[in-house]
């Protein structure tokens, strides 16, 4: 084996565009240091074909149909673990990287990057680099598990607050005082008070203000 074979590095392509796979599989194949080993258009045909061909790296459409790029890097890795795997999208968001992250693919690319880019970050995952850099990183995994957080305490407060109580915290939102509520849910003064209160205890607020405040950022409620 020469050094020009040596440098080849092995790629497959999974996109189930098949104009865009093969787009990019002819943009490939102007480079001589590349081979493009095969494409697949699924995630079950991307696992087979990996197995099989043992590509250097793979080029994997974020997402495949309905199914998501990310679910074939796991099943990838357990047999190719020096496999890499660069996610492909056009709109990489914090949940996106996060997931790619996690699942382990050594980065996420914007699909109009430019050929050049593209060919050094395949070189790049190839030597082993991450194509993620460390501010990216725990962007994303800050971002995501913010959201986790928000989601579980929006559940939380979902479940506690009693059908009623939603309505109240509604009207709050809407700049109700405790007359108008009572006058909008036909109740007494006292009892939209009491209403007012409950909602206050459970969502852990000391004034109608936190507790609306609260209410948006949890998607509870339009402020």
């Amino acid at each position: 084996m020469n050094a020009q074979e040596k440098a080849t590095i092995r790629v497959l392509i999974v996109d189930d565009h098949t104009v865009f796979a093969e787009g990019l599989r002819l943009l490939l194949l102007r480079d001589k240091r590349m081979e493009v080993v095969g494409t697949a258009g699924n995630v079950n045909d991307a696992v087979s074909l990996a197995r099989e061909l043992t590509p250097d790296v793979v080029l994997m459409d974020q997402c495949i149909g309905e199914e998501k790029g990310v679910a074939a890097i796991g099943r990838i890795r357990e047999f190719a673990p020096h496999t890499a795997v660069i996610i492909l999208t056009g709109a990489a968001g914090e949940d996106e990287v996060a997931s790619a992250v996690e699942a382990g693919a050594v980065g996420v690319l914007d699909k109009i990057l430019h050929p050049t880019e593209l060919i050094k970050a395949i070189e790049r995952a190839r030597q082993g680099d991450n194509l993620f850099s460390p501010a990216i990183v725990a962007q994303a995994m800050r971002g995501r598990a913010r959201r986790e957080l928000l989601a579980q305490e929006r559940a939380r407060v979902t479940e506690r607050l009693t059908p009623r109580e939603r309505d109240v915290l509604a009207l709050l939102a809407a700049g109700c005082d405790s007359k108008t509520i009572a006058s909008r849910l036909g109740l007494s003064v006292h009892t939209a008070r009491d209403h007012v209160q409950s909602v206050l205890e459970k969502m852990d607020a000391h004034s109608r203000i936190e507790a609306v405040v609260k209410a948006g950022e949890l998607g509870l409620v339009r402020v």
